[in-house]
């Protein structure tokens, strides 16, 4: 078992690939997580935290739901990792000296360096069968044919005349393969989605041109 401050984050993970957990005490009490739960879940909510992500939005990127969501934030909060902070009414978490000192002491482990912005990503599905049309969705006309605009899981989708496509929120994080990882993966879920509550067939996804990469005030662009 391991207690916080005894060694760095990277030697834990080496140490306990196969098994152990870490404590971490609180003001009142102690909060424990197994390895596992660190490597699927501390980390993962921690990093969302750490780049301003509000729990609505961790919960879409990683396909959790709201109820999943809350209950480690109040697991990290009570572990004195983030603390909740409410403004205009918008409940939203950041980081305590802890969190950050917890997150620096995976620096070579789990993150790059540097924060990264994934904006403008879109990725199409094309259709393979046919199913039912949405009946609540904005139409925009264009030439020769409507475009279909609304939400699916809280995320944004149009339906074109041969494709869905799905426009995934802008995501930050540590390392720009992680992004376009979590993108496409949230794209799969609102497609699968889809599939089930329309009853099409669609294809593999395949991330539009368009997309804006940005770090440490460098932009990179596909067009």
């Amino acid at each position: 078992m391991l207690r916080e401050g005894s060694r760095g984050l990277g030697d834990f993970l080496a140490k306990h690939a196969l098994g152990g957990s870490k404590v971490f005490s609180g003001l009142k009490s102690k909060v424990k997580f197994d390895f596992a739960i660190v490597r699927t879940r501390v980390i993962p909510i921690l990093k969302r935290v750490e780049v301003g992500d509000y729990p609505a939005k961790i919960g879409r990127v990683y396909g959790w739901s709201k109820q999943h969501v809350g209950y480690y934030l109040k697991k990290l909060q009570k572990a004195g990792l983030i603390r909740r902070k409410v403004r205009s009414r918008v409940v939203f978490y950041e980081l305590t000296e802890r969190g950050k000192s917890f997150l620096v002491s995976c620096e070579g482990v789990v993150f790059g360096s540097g924060v990264y912005r994934l904006h403008r990503c879109q990725v199409r599905y094309g259709v393979v069968a046919e199913g039912l049309l949405p009946v609540d969705f904005r139409r925009v006309e264009m030439v020769n044919w409507t475009a279909l605009l609304g939400l699916e899981q809280g995320v944004r989708v149009r339906r074109t005349s041969r494709s869905w496509i799905v426009h995934v929120e802008t995501l930050y994080g540590r390392h720009p393969g992680e992004l376009f990882t979590l993108a496409k993966n949230l794209a799969d879920r609102v497609a699968r989605s889809l599939m089930l509550k329309y009853g099409c067939r669609l294809t593999e996804g395949e991330v539009c041109r368009g997309y804006s990469a940005r770090a440490l005030g460098v932009d990179f662009r596909l067009f």
